[in-house]
């Protein structure tokens, strides 16, 4: 129910959605200089592959779990008072700590792809199934209705300004959207794709990035995945794809994260506010 607060799942699909994006101006000026790179690094140091503003907003997810913790049972006191039962958390602390901190971008050394392919697809899993009440027409109207004001409540408890706290997250949302559009459409993006691309084409593979590539391959049979993987890998190889694409990438993001540190922060900061005692 609270997936639509997550940033990060913002980043990603902005990401999958436009890797195939046409070449367009856009508002967004992006700076592939690499001069922000220093402070940037200096203060919000990011691995290798990893969006620097998603690692800010969500951090280890420890942070997230707790926020869970009191939402969950914030909001179950009140389905509780209301005389349903109610769990007081529907995810695992696995998925709040590991599901939304995925990589940006991940390499394919030519050694990985001959011995695992692309790897499992990932699986972005909800929370794990419970007994909801067995309620029809009007009974579960108003079970509904009770549900959406005690979410509410949660929210309440565990921001200080909850609202505040959305305007901005919204506003930071939105300006990630327009860098991550601008970058996949940018001339430098789509050059290092086309010669990644050509490469792949004299092999007899039709794909426009690696992403897409990787994609096709988790739909189709284990021998006809790896065999894409060699190739991307190999084409990789040959166009230094992932330093040169992480080289742009990192460059751009530094210099829009200190454009929007303030915003950046102040979401971070906000969304770190959580009542006191909140859940093991």
């Amino acid at each position: 129910m609270l997936s639509r607060y997550h940033l990060l799942v913002v980043i990603v699909a902005v990401a999958a959605s436009s890797c195939g994006a046409d070449r367009s101006s856009d508002a967004t000026e992006l700076d592939f200089s690499g001069k922000a790179l220093p402070a940037a690094d200096s203060q919000y140091p990011v691995a290798y592959g990893y969006s620097r503003i998603a690692q800010l907003i969500e951090g280890d997810g420890d942070n997230r779990w707790q926020r869970e913790l009191v939402i969950g049972k914030a909001t179950a006191d009140c389905m509780h008072r209301a005389g349903y039962d109610y769990p007081d958390i529907r995810w695992t602390k696995d998925q709040i700590v590991s599901d939304w901190i995925r990589p940006r971008h991940v390499p394919l050394s030519i050694d990985d792809a001959r011995t695992v392919g692309y790897g499992p697809a990932p699986t972005f899993s909800g929370p794990p199934a419970t007994d909801r009440v067995n309620l029809e027409g009007e009974a579960m109207a108003k079970y509904q209705d009770w549900e959406l004001q005690c979410v509410v409540e949660g929210l309440d408890v565990a921001f200080a300004d909850f609202e505040t706290y959305e305007a901005n997250r919204e506003s930071l949302e939105t300006a990630v959207t327009e860098f991550e559009t601008a970058f996949s459409a940018a001339n430098e993006t789509h050059d290092l794709n086309a010669s990644w691309a050509d490469c792949m084409s004299d092999r007899g593979y039709s794909y426009p990035s690696p992403e897409e590539a990787r994609a096709a391959a988790w739909g189709t049979t284990a021998d006809a995945a790896r065999a894409i993987a060699v190739v991307d890998a190999e084409c990789r190889s040959v166009t230094d794809y992932d330093s040169q694409w992480w080289e742009l990438y990192s460059s751009a993001e530094a210099a829009f994260m200190l454009e929007h540190e303030e915003l950046v922060v102040t979401v971070f900061q906000s969304g770190r506010v959580v009542a006191t005692g909140s859940g093991q």
